[in-house]
């Protein structure tokens, strides 16, 4: 530990090093402080064990690669990567919202909280695949939620390039996913597409509604993966009667085993989840989920709507009652309503990241060593290996207001290559995904139709002017993003 620390002091002089967060078999991650900025990171450190073999460095610097491909507010981003003598390191966003599992095991979600994380996830994964890119490890310990709830996946430590010739083995054996959460052709050898990513959000849904895997392990992670692989996963209202009937087909066609079955992509995913969770709780029910939506609009074709008043976060979300004409909420329930069996996660061979203390969790829910067989898998010796990171980052997303007239984001008629080329020139321009998201939901949300509209026609014909409307949505966006 102290010579962890002091190469890290030599390689990150920039930084001010603070507690470990977390210890895993590919990395070490530790709390840190730019000096200058004062912005707060995480830092994951390659152990030295590894990062003599250059197969290991190789691998650590692929994941590097990965995440500075990326730049999605709904994707934990890469600041900076480091090599010094045989040390591997890289900054990246901290958060200090926890993990999904945590929120979960502290109590469970209100199934409008579990929807929208799943399109955020959604959203996040789309942008990831159209760079050709898998992630391969969707789980809720890789979800982390920044200091205003934003939740963000992490971890690309084993996402596939598609089109690399890479396959879901190593040379060594190793198969690579998560055993509670990996579809049928993880398992079986057979070549992965965007499908499988889906099919763990199918799965992870699935424990979120019903508080249990589609597959319960048995303490053999082998085990599970065989079932993911041959047996049809209980239906979710047999386990769950409460869900929704929408809701559960959605989940259910993730789970599908054939990929060709499932969602067509991410996105189609998402609009399917996003009607079903409507018909569910009501036109209202992303404002009362507490879990901000962004850059969803490329996707859905509408905006997802944050909390619209300060302060109103999951909790109060979660107490406000739904419409009265929408069945009653089928609520995802963690421990307190009713934990998922200790057998469902088996034995746990991680260590987690240190987290702030949640709520006390109700008798009988599964601790750490309780935890479901997950991580990487090695196929010889079902061992689970895993890391992530927290800390703490600020973003306030857009919202409220109108400037008279019907809201652009209440009207059908902009057109797709409008909100296209507003991304197109917020990327051309060096624009961060979260301000260029902040801004178009809320040039979408107040302005109106032609007003939206007269800001593209100067995009088309200067490539990059904007009108003063326009322009104030993202001054205003940039002044809440600062804090």
């Amino acid at each position: 530990m102290p010579q962890e620390r002091d190469v890290l002091h030599e390689l990150l002089p920039s930084y001010e090093l603070g507690e470990e967060l977390g210890r895993g078999a590919w990395g070490v991650v530790f709390a840190a402080t730019h000096r200058s900025l004062g912005r707060q990171v995480a830092v994951k450190y390659l152990p030295a064990a590894f990062s003599a073999d250059p197969a290991a460095r190789d691998r650590f610097l692929s994941e590097a690669r990965v995440v500075a491909s990326l730049d999605h507010p709904h994707i934990v981003p890469l600041y900076d990567y480091v090599e010094g003598g045989n040390t591997c390191v890289f900054v990246m966003e901290s958060m200090s919202g926890g993990t999904l599992w945590d929120r979960f095991q502290a109590g469970g979600l209100t199934p409008e909280a579990a929807c929208s994380v799943g399109i955020a996830l959604l959203v996040a994964l789309e942008h990831a695949h159209r760079r050709e890119v898998l992630h391969r490890d969707v789980k809720p310990e890789n979800v982390l939620f920044n200091a205003d709830g934003l939740p963000k996946l992490a971890d690309f430590g084993i996402a596939k390039v598609l089109g690399d010739g890479a396959g879901t083995r190593t040379a060594t054996g190793m198969v690579l996913g998560t055993p509670a959460y990996m579809a049928p052709e993880q398992g079986s050898g057979a070549p992965l597409g965007p499908a499988t990513d889906l099919y763990a959000v199918g799965a992870m849904l699935y424990e979120l509604f019903a508080g249990r895997l589609p597959f319960e392990s048995t303490g053999n992670p082998l085990t599970q993966l065989y079932r993911h692989v041959n047996e049809p996963p209980v239906p979710l209202r047999e386990q769950a009667p409460a869900v929704h009937p929408a809701l559960a087909e959605v989940v259910m066609q993730a789970l599908a085993k054939a990929p060709a079955d499932r969602p067509a992509d991410a996105a189609s995913f998402a609009r399917t989840l996003n009607t079903a969770a409507t018909e569910a709780f009501g036109p209202d029910w992303p404002a009362r989920s507490g879990v901000p939506v962004l850059a969803a609009r490329s996707v859905l074709g509408h905006t997802m709507r944050p909390p619209s008043a300060p302060g109103e976060g999951p909790e109060a979300a979660s107490s406000a009652p739904p419409p009265s004409t929408a069945p009653p909420p089928a609520v995802a329930p963690g421990p307190a309503s009713g934990p998922p069996p200790s057998s469902a996660r088996g034995p746990a061979e991680e260590t987690a990241p240190a987290q702030p203390a949640p709520p006390p969790a109700a008798a009988g829910a599964p601790t750490t060593d309780q935890r479901r067989g997950r991580g990487r898998l090695l196929a010889a010796a079902g061992a689970v290996l895993a890391v992530a990171a927290v800390g703490i980052a600020v973003l306030v997303s857009g919202g409220g207001g109108s400037s008279g007239g019907d809201p652009a984001g209440e009207d059908a008629t902009i057109p797709a290559a409008a909100i296209e080329r507003f991304e197109a020139t917020c990327a051309a321009n060096g624009v961060g995904a979260e301000l260029c998201a902040c801004a178009l939901d809320r040039a979408t949300s107040e302005l109106t139709v032609e007003e939206f509209l007269a800001n593209d026609e100067v995009l088309r014909t200067t490539g990059d002017g904007l009108t003063a409307a326009v322009r104030a949505r993202f001054e205003a966006c940039a002044a809440q993003l600062e804090g």
